[in-house]
């Protein structure tokens, strides 16, 4: 293991976060994977004819999928506060 000098370390690390590209860097922070779906694997069919019903109503594809979901779900998106798109 080499051996790191901790103040290099953090006098460098202090230069990075004041240069004008990381001034304003929001601190990372993990998803809550609680309000979206992970990514799926479908049958090539279902998404080719999900991207067409899209296409067709000229929605994108998020906004499908909430009123699909919402339909099944019995929710009312008009009245939800928490709409993002």
């Amino acid at each position: 293991m080499p051996n790191i000098d901790k103040q290099k370390t953090n006098i460098t690390k202090n230069l990075i976060n004041k240069t004008s590209s990381f001034s304003d860097v929001k601190e990372f922070k993990k998803l809550d994977n609680s309000t979206f779906m992970p990514r799926m694997k479908c049958n090539a069919r279902v998404v080719m004819a999900f991207r067409n019903e899209a296409k067709i109503k000229k929605w994108q594809l998020t906004t499908l999928m909430n009123e699909i979901l919402a339909e099944r779900y019995s929710i009312d998106l008009e009245n939800n506060n928490y709409e993002d798109d």
